[in-house]
């Protein structure tokens, strides 16, 4: 009980929503949850869900990552998924070829694999490494050319390139 009071008040803190000063909050929640990743993962989760919540790009990655492979917690696809979607639409790159291997596949909700080839594609142009490889995997009939060539029109004109 104590320890989950403590969490709450750290990301309370890191948020800002604690009366403990500016420094404080100005605190990366993602560098201090991941110097608590081998030692306390269930807290790292703990104080990335509220600065995910708060619109921290970074928290949304790192959040869906450790929701997609059970890190801290259970496993949950479709929530990983989720918020690997929200900080692709902010413009997170790793985001954008994570929910692009997620929509190519079917984990976590339906397979499209129009969509998750033209993310990967995004991912891709904004020079992520990981993305060209993963491209370099998937069979050219895995989805029609057009259908990707409308996706990613569709993905651009709605949220625009990945930049970060």
């Amino acid at each position: 009980m104590k320890r989950a009071g403590i969490r709450g008040l750290v990301a309370a803190v890191l948020l800002g929503f604690a009366p403990m000063g500016a420094a404080h909050a100005q605190e990366d929640p993602v560098k201090i949850a991941m110097a608590l990743l081998e030692t306390d993962p269930a807290g790292a989760r703990a104080i990335l869900a509220p600065a995910a919540e708060a619109g921290h790009v970074g928290a949304m990655y790192t959040l869906a990552a450790m929701l997609a492979t059970g890190t801290g917690g259970e496993t949950d696809a479709a929530a990983a998924r989720d918020w690997y979607h929200r900080a692709a639409v902010k413009g997170s790159v790793r985001a954008t070829r994570s929910l692009g291997m997620m929509l190519a596949t079917g984990e976590g909700g339906e397979a499209d694999p129009a969509r998750g080839i033209a993310l990967l594609q995004l991912a891709a142009d904004a020079g992520d490494l990981n993305a060209i490889d993963l491209l370099s995997l998937i069979p050219d009939d895995a989805a029609q050319m057009e259908d990707v060539d409308a996706a990613r029109e569709a993905w651009l004109a709605k949220h625009g390139a990945p930049a970060n």
